[in-house]
């Protein structure tokens, strides 16, 4: 009796776990429903997206373990051999009550059954991660339409940017002619109904105007050439005042005491700061005008931006804009001058900064040897 009891015991363990495995993709099926109904009203919610991915990764953890139940009941049963007719009487009413042999064959069957259930759900998990991928495709495609119409918008909006330029250069040399014309009329008092002045009679009129004809005519033009070439000189050096700038962006990726920087920064002016919270993320940047010019190698300080991690505490980039003409300092030492002050505030630590604009963080030195 006792191989039949062997027998028998696990099979009705296997019985026992078949119903609730059975529950188990029943669950499995209705978070598939659900997913496909997400993703067919996608455009109506837009966190319906990332609703999706979750549960996708939830269903394909729970189809790999339940695989890999099955994979262990198929083992057991192929070890598993129906014993023999015991000789007894016993025995053998026992093994005719118990039917081992259809025992045996209503397990393997169940198993099978299972095996296509999950191999069932494994499509359809396929299917929707296809669906997905086409919906992320498509939010893509609508982001690079959207970046191509912003492109050719810049694009004419230069243009047109580039011909009012010109025809304002253009208004601008009338104007100064205009206004050159205005300075000589109101010299002599010309439109303010006065009488004229009599050094005008004897310095301009007499020996200028009345003897030579279309000599004032053209004292007048090379007046107005002279006027408007020193107004464009003028104009022009106004507008190198505004050239010569350097835009340093550098990804750091750096721990940082999050206290002590925002002690750091409340010492600051800080001219803008923009947060961006979502789950899991908060991101913050800051922007502020240094004021210290020794601390800056004597030169102008620049203006800095800083991106922060406020939730884990990191350091994420940095944007210098530095106007070159009056400092002498290179991305270097920009950014040499900023990892030593963060670390003298204990801000930063354990981090050095690259010594070209374009390679890696130097290891440490512990690292070298």
């Amino acid at each position: 009796m006792s191989p039949c009891f062997c027998f028998t015991f696990p099979s009705l363990c296997a019985i026992c776990l078949f119903a609730s495995f059975f529950v188990r993709t029943f669950v499995l099926d209705d978070l598939l429903k659900t997913i496909r109904r997400l993703i067919m009203e996608h455009e109506s919610d837009p966190n319906n997206i990332s609703k999706v991915r979750t549960m996708l990764n939830s269903a394909s953890r729970d189809i790999i373990l339940l695989q890999e139940i099955l994979s262990y009941l198929g083992e057991s049963l192929e070890g598993m051999e129906v014993p023999e007719r015991p000789e007894d009487e016993a025995g053998g009413t026992l093994y005719k009550v118990l039917n081992m042999a259809n025992m045996r064959r209503d397990v393997v069957v169940r198993v099978n059954d299972l095996k296509k259930l999950v191999s069932g759900a494994q499509h359809e998990l396929q299917n929707l991660s296809s669906m997905t991928d086409v919906i992320n495709t498509k939010q893509l495609e609508d982001v690079f339409k959207s970046v191509e119409a912003n492109t050719k918008f810049l694009v004419d909006a230069s243009g047109a940017n580039e011909r009012s330029s010109a025809s304002l250069q253009v208004m601008q040399v009338m104007l100064a002619g205009m206004f050159s014309f205005d300075i000589i009329d109101r010299i002599s008092g010309g439109t303010l109904g006065l009488s004229t002045p009599w050094w005008v009679e004897q310095w301009i009129n007499e020996p200028i105007v009345a003897r030579y004809p279309f000599l004032w005519f053209a004292i007048n033009i090379v007046w107005l050439f002279l006027f408007t070439f020193v107004l464009l000189r003028v104009m022009r050096w106004m507008s190198d005042l505004s050239t010569g700038f350097l835009t340093l962006r550098v990804k750091i990726n750096a721990k940082i005491n999050v206290d002590k920087m925002e002690l750091f920064l409340s010492d600051k002016n800080i001219e803008v700061t923009e947060s961006m919270e979502e789950p899991h993320i908060a991101i913050k940047k800051v922007t502020w005008q240094e004021k210290d010019w020794a601390l800056w190698a004597g030169g102008a300080p620049p203006k800095i931006e800083l991106a922060l991690d406020t939730q884990y505490g990191f350091l994420l980039s940095v944007v210098f804009h530095l106007d070159k003409k009056k400092s002498e300092l290179n991305e270097e030492g920009l950014m040499r001058i900023l990892t030593a002050t963060l670390a003298e505030h204990g801000i930063l630590a354990d981090y050095i900064p690259p010594t070209t604009l374009y390679s890696a963080p130097m290891p440490k030195e512990e690292e070298i040897s």
